[in-house]
């Protein structure tokens, strides 16, 4: 599989998180419609993230049904969880280390990448 388009990033990690929050439960199934429209994005880059997803584990895909959310232990979640805060806080401290132009350039990327919701209020 090739890199990711903008859009099929923000809608993996969309419901990447929303299955690691326990928003999106154990065993519910999931349309492309139904995050698509959440996202207000085409069906094309949420089919991306949930094969992507399928291929971490997150998903099992049922063909014209949906894609059911793969069970995470309590544990699972914490060990995930505790390896992102490990990962962005050093990304934090080696980017805050460079300086405030390395700031303001990651910021504008991630404004591009994931459109106003990534943009400072």
């Amino acid at each position: 599989m090739g890199h990711a388009t903008p859009t099929a990033e923000r809608a993996y990690e969309h419901v990447k998180d929303l299955i690691l929050d326990g928003t999106y439960g154990s065993g519910e199934l999931l349309t492309e419609g139904q995050v698509a429209t959440e996202l207000g994005v085409s069906r094309t880059p949420v089919r991306e993230a949930f094969l992507r997803l399928r291929s971490d584990g997150f998903l099992e895909l049922y063909p014209k049904r949906g894609a059911l959310v793969v069970p995470v232990s309590v544990g699972e979640g914490r060990d995930i969880m505790q390896a992102r805060l490990l990962l962005e806080s050093f990304a934090l401290d080696t980017l805050a280390a460079r300086g405030h132009e390395a700031l303001r350039r990651v910021g504008a990327d991630l404004a591009a990448r994931c459109g106003p919701a990534a943009t400072p209020r």
